[in-house]
């Protein structure tokens, strides 16, 4: 489950990433962050070899606390489809997708 503390963050980092208005950082595949002057969030997605299952990473780094949480959620948690949307809307962004289809579907619209 989402920490309380996080709930609201993950759910404006989401909606924001979708409007575009914020940027994430493409670090590896499957791993993505967004920073500011006061912090940094990472998301990834692992795969747990044992279970065969995708779990979500999620760290929170408070630079002037030199502070690092971090969080996992897996597969079969409550708040795997929210961490899901993150990780995806993070992804879209840091690889700049939608402005990519957006782009080929106008280059072949008649």
């Amino acid at each position: 489950m989402i920490p309380t503390h996080f709930t609201e963050l993950i759910t404006i980092l989401t909606n924001s990433t979708n409007k575009d208005s914020i940027k994430w950082n493409r670090l590896s595949d499957d791993r993505y962050k967004l920073s500011t002057n006061k912090a940094t969030v990472e998301i990834s997605r692992q795969l747990d070899e044992e279970n065969d299952e995708y779990y979500f990473l999620f760290s929170f780094f408070n630079v002037s606390l030199a502070k690092v949480i971090t969080f996992t959620i897996s597969y079969g948690d409550a708040d795997f489809a929210t961490m899901e949307q993150l990780f995806k809307e993070a992804e879209l962004s840091a690889l700049n997708l939608r402005s990519s289809i957006n782009d080929f579907i106008n280059d072949i619209k008649v």
